[in-house]
């Protein structure tokens, strides 16, 4: 039996991601949540790791600086699905190549963050 995959287009795109919560005494289990419910500030937070893995963000021209607690809880592929044209990560500090709403998207994020 062959499976048909919907395809992918502009404005079609469906991502969800995979967020970690930690439950004390029970450990780590994983909920779905899907991009449409999501602001793009609310996908890229979930794509860096959630609120509480991002120590720091600002804008650079057309990119999002950001400074995280666990690069490991990073995931580029839901940054890309998020609207990120790219994606750099090293260690601690991640680059997400966002185009010039680079500015915008830190405010958002920063109201996600407080």
């Amino acid at each position: 039996m062959q499976r048909v995959l919907p395809a992918m287009s502009v404005g079609r795109r469906r991502l969800v991601t995979n967020i970690a919560e930690h439950n004390p005494g029970t450990g780590t289990r994983v909920r779905e949540i899907k991009a449409a419910d999501m602001s793009k500030a609310e996908q890229i937070v979930a794509g860096l790791g959630g609120a509480d893995n991002i120590d720091e963000v600002e804008a650079c021209i057309t990119r999002l600086r950001v400074e995280v607690a666990d690069g490991d809880l990073v995931d580029e592929r839901a940054l890309k699905g998020a609207g990120a044209f790219g994606v750099l990560v090293q260690g601690n500090g991640v680059q997400v190549v966002v185009g010039p709403e680079a500015d915008n998207l830190v405010d958002d994020i920063e109201d996600l963050l407080d």
